[in-house]
């Protein structure tokens, strides 16, 4: 068995790039949104239903959550067909298809055994304001067919104007056509071009075409997997979905949803950075740095909420909206109280430099990273041994508030501040002594060989993988015996109900690096088996939540392939692999990258 890491064009044709179901009748069903990056759609089960349209970062005040929140953007596209004066018509012969290379999504159907429809809908990547419904109906008896439209009413501040392209009603004979095709553009009204203006200029069969390439260089970052058809499934899933969801120049960042719902509120996490940012780094190095952006755009909103608390440098909110302030709700203590969220930013900032090696993105970078650093310096307490603890947080283990010394608070804080050092040596900068000292002296507490979550933890539930991550990502938990203890330990203390997703990614990678490669494996699977929603694959939060497509688990999964199975690891010489054994089931893995960023050490 080999691991393949290349650069170029990805994959060959074969059916592993789309999903394909025809069960109509199912009682459940989660779609899949066709996004660009800036718009997502949500195409229904019905007949030619939309459930809704996401536009990326566009906010009002919700006085139901009391924050800003994404708006619920207008429906262009709400189709009726009228076939010899019936509406309700049998639905027979249903088959719904994704498309996932050229991300169209395909409906197909029999309406009264007279009229086969075949319809698709894009959100066209090369024109990213724009919405596509193309409509094909076939008579299979002769038969009178009228098309209808409406569309929702806009919010202030947004501008919709959706353009009709052929007919709209016929009288046909057997094996005669009419097709029926929607052109929606959507966007704010900041925009120089109105939207009428931009669909009014827009070729359908130019705007496909170059939709689909510009589908062909994303799909250049891809993940193959001989040998296991769901695995491949699962990992080609979750990299659409993650590409759909942002795009390179644009500024922006990606919510836990992406751009399939509004959960969360379509702020901007710790999921971002943490979960996302590791995979995009690698395989599509341009959304990956517009959402670095997407910090660095933000940094007054850090600088003001910083002094708000009495603290100095940039203190990122936990829960970022359209202008980067705090926009968790009230009744939330992960606002006012989980301070890794800065560290994590400094953090994905540095590793782009360990990637790259580039030094004029690191200087734009370096008022995150001194900023960061600043903030760790005024938030840390010394204490009367000499060492330093960071008090009162909630950590990635959320269900414990108000505790000193998280394990991954405290671990991150640790490598942001050594990044902090590391840059300030590559810049030439100054970089205080103490942010060294600090870095040394924070506490991680141990007891018996395991790290403990936080002071006085007495082993209760915790949500989810906290410990854990001081070995990966963080690199400071390195002893072998000691990252099996944490593994062995958590594995059990860890909420398999309510816990989202990401955790599992994280034991999978964690095992694959002692070796241990079937324990890996399992872990891997856990990471989305039970999350799977009918009938697409759609991946949940959880085991028993309902709210995908959860981009965030998808971030965790591909980084088990990636820096588990993959054996890619990112370190002070950039990026450098190990020779780890894969899954038995896996004939081979090739991963693809659109720049050529990946070197392969070694014969396997």
């Amino acid at each position: 068995m080999i691991v393949a890491l290349l650069a170029g064009c990805a994959g060959s044709a074969d059916d592993t790039w789309t999903v394909h179901i025809v069960d109509y009748d199912a009682t459940e069903y989660y779609g899949i949104a066709m996004a660009n990056g800036r718009l997502g759609i949500l195409p229904g089960k019905e007949p030619f239903s939309v459930k809704e349209v996401i536009q990326n970062h566009v906010f009002a005040y919700d006085h139901s959550v009391g924050v800003n929140a994404v708006v619920k953007a207008p429906v262009p596209f709400q189709v009726s067909m009228c076939v010899d004066g019936i509406m309700d018509w049998k639905v027979s012969d249903w088959s719904q298809t994704i498309d996932l290379r050229r991300a169209e999504h395909r409906t197909c159907f029999i309406a009264d055994e007279k009229v086969k429809v075949d319809y698709r809908i894009i959100a066209f990547r090369d024109n990213p304001d724009c919405l596509l419904m193309e409509i094909n109906a076939k008579a299979l008896k002769p038969c009178a067919i009228v098309f209808s439209n409406r569309s929702d009413s806009c919010l202030d501040g947004m501008r919709m104007a959706v353009r009709c392209i052929g007919r709209d009603e016929a009288t046909l004979r057997a094996g005669e056509t009419l097709k029926y095709t929607l052109l929606a553009c959507i966007q704010t009204s900041s925009q120089e071009k109105t939207p009428e203006e931009v669909i009014n200029g827009l070729d359908v069969a130019d705007a496909i075409k170059r939709h689909r390439k510009a589908w062909e260089e994303l799909w250049k970052g891809d993940i193959v997997i001989e040998g296991d058809p769901k695995a491949q499934e699962v990992v080609r899933m979750a990299l659409f979905n993650l590409y759909s969801s942002c795009r390179e120049g644009s500024g922006l960042s990606i919510p836990p949803m992406g751009l399939s719902a509004r959960g969360y509120n379509g702020h901007i996490f710790w999921d971002a950075e943490m979960w996302m940012y590791p995979v995009l780094l690698l395989l599509n190095p341009g959304i990956a740095d517009s959402m670095l952006q997407y910090r660095l755009d933000r940094l007054e909103g850090a600088w003001a909420r910083a002094r708000e608390f009495g603290y100095e440098g940039l203190m990122f909110p936990w829960e970022s909206d359209i202008d980067g302030n705090e926009s968790t709700p009230t009744w939330a203590l992960t606002g006012p109280l989980e301070h890794h969220i800065s560290a994590d930013v400094a953090i994905a900032a540095w590793n782009r430099y360990l990637v790259t090696k580039d030094t004029k993105r690191l200087r734009e970078c370096w008022p995150v990273l001194r900023g960061v650093a600043e903030f760790l310096m005024s938030r840390v307490t010394e204490n009367p041994d000499g060492s330093y603890s960071i008090l009162d947080v909630v950590g990635a283990d959320e269900y414990a508030e108000h505790v000193n010394d998280n394990a991954y608070t405290n671990g991150s804080a640790k490598v942001a501040l050594r990044a902090a050092v590391e840059a300030a040596g590559v810049l030439g900068e100054n970089a205080p002594s103490r942010w060294a000292d600090i870095a040394d002296g924070l506490r991680i507490l141990e007891k018996d060989g395991v790290t403990m979550d936080y002071e006085g933890y007495d082993g209760r539930l915790t949500k989810q993988a906290d410990p854990n991550l001081l070995a990966y990502p963080l690199g400071l938990v390195i002893d072998p015996k000691r990252i099996r203890n944490d593994l062995e330990y958590y594995s059990s203390r860890i909420d398999m109900k309510d816990g989202p997703a990401m955790t599992w990614g994280i034991f999978a990678v964690q095992y694959a690096r002692l070796g241990d490669t079937e324990k890996a494996y399992e872990y891997f699977r856990r990471s989305y088996e039970s999350n799977l929603r009918p009938p697409f694959g759609a991946l949940a939060e959880t085991p028993v939540s309902g709210n995908p497509y959860f981009v965030t688990g998808a971030g965790a999964l591909l980084q088990a392939v990636i820096y588990g199975f993959g054996g890619i690891a990112i370190g002070p010489e950039g990026i450098h692999r190990h020779g780890i054994p894969m899954p038995k089931k896996w004939r081979e893995l090739t991963i693809t990258t659109a720049k050529e960023i990946i070197v392969v050490n070694g014969s396997y």
